[in-house]
């Protein structure tokens, strides 16, 4: 489960925060994402990424789990961004 704990509308920024299972089940304490969007041209779209996360234990291959888990989500809202623009 996630939940939105930022959404700032004026500079098109969320961030979400898992709150029950997923990364949590995973070796993470806390683990948040934050999408900033910035228009790029007219049908384009920057998207950055910021992950902030705890361990519980010291894993070198922490970060690259985060990377899969925000990648899916810009997937999934890129279908959805284009599926309403038509």
């Amino acid at each position: 489960k996630e939940k939105i704990v930022d959404l700032d509308e004026s500079l098109h920024q969320i961030g979400m925060q898992v709150i029950e299972g997923g990364h949590l089940n995973h070796g993470f304490s806390s683990y948040k994402t934050i999408f900033q969007l910035t228009a790029n041209a007219e049908s384009e779209t920057l998207v950055d990424v910021k992950v902030e996360y705890d361990t519980e234990a010291e894993e070198t291959e922490m970060p690259a789990k985060t990377i899969k888990s925000a990648l899916a989500f810009i997937e999934c809202l890129e279908s959805y961004l284009l599926t309403q623009s038509t």
